[in-house]
Order: structure tokens, then sequence, then C-alpha cells
């Protein structure tokens, strides 16, 4: 988007490459914007990882029913089930799209002084789209709330899909009757 933008912009299109040709070459190496932009995206990654594995330890519960409400809305019964099957598809990254990806930001955002220090980079630094949908296959597998399902076993999947999550009954069902029986 942006670069379609910036495209019918000559002096936008100059002074831009004369950003990088500044900054980011280096003689000995070249051109290193690409490297450093990806790097940087690893770093961030991780501290989502991090994320996700401190909410599945130390949150566990709360965070398994705020990534099933993404379900509510978004998923698609499959008909002719006495319980409908809920799934969603991975999204590609950048994940913005992604209900899944949706929630458990959320859920950073909100409890974030409950997971504690993160290491660096904090997660204020890290931007949403910095995660990766193999981190997010990542976190929900630790998750019994959760089954993960290969493109390939699911019925008109595209060539291209990631996979896609399937919603576990029984698992909601204990969560749903913890909650309850908590109150």
């Amino acid at each position: 988007p942006l670069h379609e933008v910036v495209a019918g912009e000559p002096r936008v299109q100059l002074l831009g490459q004369t950003l990088v040709d500044n900054i980011f070459v280096l003689p000995e190496h070249g051109n290193v914007l690409c490297s450093w932009y990806h790097q940087r995206l690893d770093r961030y990654n991780r501290t989502w990882w991090r994320v996700g594995r401190r909410a599945a330890t130390r949150l566990r519960e709360d965070f398994q029913v705020r990534l099933a409400m993404a379900f509510r809305d978004n998923a698609h019964a499959v008909a002719g089930r006495e319980q409908p099957e809920l799934k969603l598809e991975i999204r590609p990254w950048p994940m913005s799209g992604c209900p899944l990806a949706r929630s458990f930001l959320e859920f950073a955002a909100q409890r974030h002084q409950e997971l504690g220090d993160l290491g660096s980079p904090s997660l204020a630094a890290c931007p949403p789209h910095s995660l990766r949908p193999e981190t997010l296959r990542r976190i929900l597998a630790r998750l019994e709330a959760f089954e993960l399902l290969d493109p390939g076993t699911v019925e008109g999947a595209s060539p291209t899909s990631l996979g896609f999550v399937r919603l576990r009954w029984e698992a909601v069902t204990a969560l749903t009757l913890k909650a309850f029986c908590a109150k």
C-alpha cells in the first residue's frame, strides 16, 4: 500500500532512496535494510512467544477462554453434527485479519502486568504485525482447548493455507464448569 502511494511521487521516492543509501548501505555489506528489518521482526516475535508461554502458564484458563471467544463470531459450523465443529483458519503474515491473533494480542495488551517482565524487547515495543503464524500455532499447541489441523486434512482448504484450529468441546466444557463452580 505505501509503495503504491510513493510510486506516484518521484521526489518522495528519491528521498526514501537517499535515506536507505545513507543509513542502510554499509561499505563492506551493501544494503542491509531487509536483513535488519527481518531481524527486528524475529526479536519482536520471540517476545510474542514469551507472552504466549507465560500466559499459558500463569493465566491458562483465562487465556484459553479469551482465545476460544474468537470462535464465537468467526467460526463456521459444520452442518449435520450434533455439536458443531468450530474451526478457524490461521491466516498468513501479517495476521491482521486473523481472529485468533486479534484475541491473543488483545489478551496480551489487557493482561500485560500479570505476565511480568518478558525481557527485551518489551511487550510495549512489539508492533502487533510482528506476531507470526508459526508462533501462534506453537502457542495454541500448548493449550488443551485447541487442536491444530493441517490444511491437507480439511476439506476445501486452499493449497496456500497454513492450517486450521479446531475448538475441542470437551476442554471448553471443562473450562466452563470450572468457571461456573468457582463463582
